[in-house]
C-alpha cells in the first residue's frame, strides 16, 4: 500500500483544489476518527455507524436511537435464534455483550485488530440509549431472519456489513443520509459528492451521489449500482488511484 504520507499528499492537494475528503464508516467513533485523522479529515464533517453518527473531532452527534422496548423485542428474538451480537450505546464509545457472544466479540477483535472498541459484557437488554446491534449470521437462515425483522417492523434497517455481521439500527438512518446531512452542512449538492465503497452497506450512497464507486473487491450487488468499478482494492492503493484518477 501506498504509504500514508504519499494518500495525505493528495489529500492536501484536494484541499488546495477547494475539495476535501470525509471518512464514510460502518464502524463506531473511535475507530472512524482515526481513519480521519490518518487521512488529515478529522475537522470535517464525517460519518460513523453506518449514518447513525456525525461526527468531527472532538465533536460526536447521534441521530437517532431504537425505542426501549422495541429494542427489547430485537434482543429477546437475537437470543431465542441463538444469534450472537453486540450492543452500542450513545452513552459510552464502545460495546457491550452478554455471555452468550463471547465467542461472537473474540470474532470481532480477530477480524478488526486494529481496533480501539473496548467491549464490556454486561446484561445488554437492560440498556438503554441503543443506536445500532451488530450481529452475526453463520447462514442463509440467519439472513433470512433479519430480513424478515427489517420486513415487519416498519423501524428497523438490516444491513450486511462485512462477511460475518448485519448490523441492525433505526430505519432511514444510512450513510446516505449522513452525506444529505453533510452535503447540507457544506452547501452543496449530492451531484457534487464522489462516494465509493465495498460492502451492501454502501449501496444507497454509491447509487445516489454524483459519481458512485465500487471497489475491485466489492460485492456484486454493489457493483451494479455503481458508475465505475476500480481495478483496485484497498490493499491495492485503491485509495491513491482514485484520488489521482477522479477528484485531481
Amino acid at each position: 500500500m501506498k504509504s500514508v504520507k504519499k494518500i495525505l499528499e493528495a489529500v492536501h492537494e484536494l484541499q488546495q483544489r477547494g475539495k476535501f475528503i470525509s471518512v464514510g464508516s460502518g464502524r463506531l467513533y473511535v475507530d472512524a476518527i482515526k481513519f480521519a485523522r490518518q487521512l488529515g479529515c478529522q475537522n470535517n464533517f464525517n460519518i460513523a455507524n453506518g449514518g447513525l453518527t456525525i461526527f468531527k473531532e472532538g465533536e460526536e452527534e447521534v441521530v437517532a436511537h431504537f425505542e426501549e422496548n422495541f429494542y427489547k423485542r430485537i434482543v429477546d428474538i437475537l437470543r431465542y435464534n441463538n444469534i450472537p451480537f453486540v450492543v452500542m450505546t450513545s452513552k459510552y464509545s464502545g460495546a457491550f455483550y452478554d455471555e452468550s457472544s463471547k465467542e461472537f466479540v473474540h470474532k470481532c477483535k480477530s477480524i478488526n485488530q486494529d481496533t480501539l472498541i473496548d467491549f464490556v459484557e454486561t446484561d445488554v437488554r437492560e440498556l438503554k440509549n441503543v443506536f445500532k446491534i451488530s450481529s452475526s449470521y453463520k447462514n442463509v437462515d440467519h439472513i433470512f431472519l433479519h430480513r424478515e425483522m427489517e420486513r415487519l417492523h416498519s423501524d428497523i434497517r438490516a444491513d450486511i456489513a462485512g462477511e460475518y455481521f448485519i448490523d441492525l439500527s433505526p430505519r432511514g438512518v444510512s450513510k446516505w443520509s449522513g452525506a444529505l446531512r453533510i452535503a447540507k452542512e457544506m452547501g452543496i449538492s449530492t451531484k457534487e459528492i464522489i462516494a465509493v465503497g465495498d460492502q451492501e452497506n454502501d449501496m444507497q450512497i454509491v447509487g445516489n451521489v454524483g459519481l458512485g464507486i465500487a471497489m475491485k473487491n466489492a460485492v456484486d450487488k454493489l457493483k451494479n449500482v455503481a458508475d465505475v468499478v476500480l481495478p483496485y482494492t484497498n490493499d491495492e492503493d485503491g485509495l491513491y488511484h482514485l484520488i489521482h484518477e477522479y477528484m485531481l
